[in-house]
């Protein structure tokens, strides 16, 4: 019986090994001091917002820089004991046409 040279290369290589499962991620616990400060739960309802001054200057430019009426960011913060503390903001490019804009605006109107 014949075989080909491509059946006899891969009847020599060994067997593809399963991939091994990934390992299941672990949690550090939360320092006992900090435990009543952070609300990992969401328990804790919002009673105020903090907001740093760099993050107003950015939402500001970002506003004033922004080509429509809308303008569209990130911010990242903290939920600290029920006052939401954001420090830092990250705009987002626009990417609407002007068609989008002029209904926009419309609609606001």
């Amino acid at each position: 019986m014949a075989t080909s040279m491509a059946a006899a290369l891969a009847a020599s290589l060994p067997a593809p090994a399963a991939a091994p499962a990934p390992a299941a991620p672990t949690y550090e616990a939360i320092p006992a001091s900090m435990s009543k400060v952070i609300d990992i739960e969401a328990e804790i309802p919002l009673t105020s917002v903090q907001l740093d001054g760099m993050v107003v200057t950015k939402i500001l430019k970002h506003t004033i820089e922004s080509p429509s009426t809308t303008a569209h960011g990130l911010l990242l913060g903290l939920d600290l004991d029920g006052t939401l503390e954001v420090s830092n903001s990250f705009p987002l490019p626009h990417h609407g046409s002007e068609e989008d804009d002029r209904s926009s605006k419309s609609v606001g109107e």
